[in-house]
């Protein structure tokens, strides 16, 4: 079928409007293009070089000036955001208890970031980080009892830092490894390094302002530019759309979508990246759009399903996961319904100032070249195994009090 000449020409003006004199564009063009140390080393998602600036701050006697205030700020804050850390010391113990005989190590018997305290208080810290590459089997297991013998007898805070805050395998969980995201460590430390500014070197602060940058977009919390590219979106929608449409799609959005397409009618779809958000229409019956969230999807649902493939990490994951609604009330209310129907959360996704909370989950492994067929088998075998979840949640929507 020919498009018809009109409509290419109207097309081409889209494009033009979009492309050409659009100071929304520039202005995006300038933020990208700005300098950043990281993105000039091509370095800005080498766990390595964030492992390095991480340990860089969490030595007390180290050059950012901040003394221990990071590392006491970074480790009571974690305290107090998770309730799976098993030590004899609470966050305000930690905020008074001195910080003495500090040793910081980094690549020490292969573990990424080492804290060791051993002090009149002694405890270990222990950074697993991973941006790209997968978790290697018994290795966080291991990494825990080297650590126990590089300081033995005291209580160990195991961390498994990833982007997204990924859970570790079975063997990290036994091991006591907690989930962490990047996203928490941005909300750590910009506060940390803007109230203390003062005391920080100039060198230094241009370093921690890139690499706050950088993680701001390696995680899609630099608010500004989200803003930046909504505005842009609102205005030149339909252009946006269209090169998206005769652009180059994912090949895991098309299999995942391919996949949903063979389930049921749903609602919408859409793609954020390498992930796939949809709901299935019986269950945005039972819902109103009054979340605060997730500001790249168009109707804004509290309760969303979403595919997540992480490729290096050779697995494909389904999620449900609740987001941040208008009240606390309203939310605490989809979370405990959701509770007694039997899906898991953790206790701190009951707490006012939670936002996400993911109440199912299961992965398929996927191998390190997969194509769009096996990727789409995937999908199909996990959204058929989420089939019961799927009514138990829509019963547990019908009951909510949205009012």
């Amino acid at each position: 079928m020919v498009d018809n000449p009109r409509n290419i020409d109207a097309t081409r003006r889209q494009l033009d409007a979009f492309l050409v004199a659009n100071p929304d564009f520039e202005t995006l063009s300038a933020r990208l293009s700005s300098f950043n140390i990281f993105n000039v080393l091509k370095i800005a998602e080498w766990e390595i070089r964030h492992s390095n600036v991480l340990a860089w701050l969490l030595d007390p006697q180290e050059t950012h000036g901040l003394g221990d205030r990071f590392l006491r700020r970074f480790l009571s804050r974690l305290l107090l955001d998770r309730d799976d850390f098993h030590v004899p010391f609470s966050a305000v113990d930690l905020e008074l208890m001195p910080l003495e005989n500090i040793e910081v190590l980094r690549e020490e018997r292969g573990i990424d970031v080492v804290v060791l305290c051993r002090g009149a208080v002694r405890w270990s810290l222990l950074i697993e980080n991973k941006i790209r590459a997968g978790e290697a089997e018994g290795q966080l297991g291991r990494y825990r009892r080297e650590v126990e013998e590089l300081n033995p007898a005291a209580p160990v805070l195991p961390v498994y830092l990833t982007v997204d805050g990924d859970e570790p395998s079975a063997d990290g969980k036994l091991a006591g490894f907690v989930p962490v995201s990047y996203g928490q460590v941005i909300d750590i430390s910009g506060p940390i390094i803007e109230q203390n500014r003062s005391r920080i070197p100039p060198a230094a602060a241009l370093l921690l302002d890139d690499w706050l940058t950088v993680l701001g977009r390696l995680t899609m919390k630099d608010q500004a530019l989200i803003d930046l590219c909504r505005q842009i979106y609102r205005r030149h929608r339909d252009a946006l759309e269209l090169i998206v449409t005769y652009g180059k799609t994912s090949e895991l959005s098309e299999a995942c979508e391919a996949a949903l397409s063979k389930a049921g009618e749903l609602a919408f779809t859409s793609r954020n990246g390498a992930n796939v958000w949809f709901l299935p229409r019986r269950m945005a019956s039972t819902q109103r759009p009054l979340c605060t969230g997730w500001p790249f999807l168009e109707q804004a649902y509290p309760v969303m399903w979403w595919f997540e493939c992480r490729r290096n990490a050779g697995r494909l994951s389904l999620i449900l996961e609740v987001g941040p609604t208008k009240t606390p009330a309203l939310r605490r209310q989809i979370l405990e319904a959701a509770a007694k129907a039997g899906f898991a959360s953790r206790p701190k996704g009951l707490r006012e100032e939670a936002q996400y909370t993911r109440i199912y989950r299961k992965d398929r492994k996927l191998g390190p070249e997969a194509e769009r067929e096996e990727i789409e088998t995937a999908a199909e075998e996990l959204w058929r195994g989420a089939a019961p979840h799927l009514e138990k949640i829509i019963e547990v929507l019908q009951g909510v009090k949205w009012n």
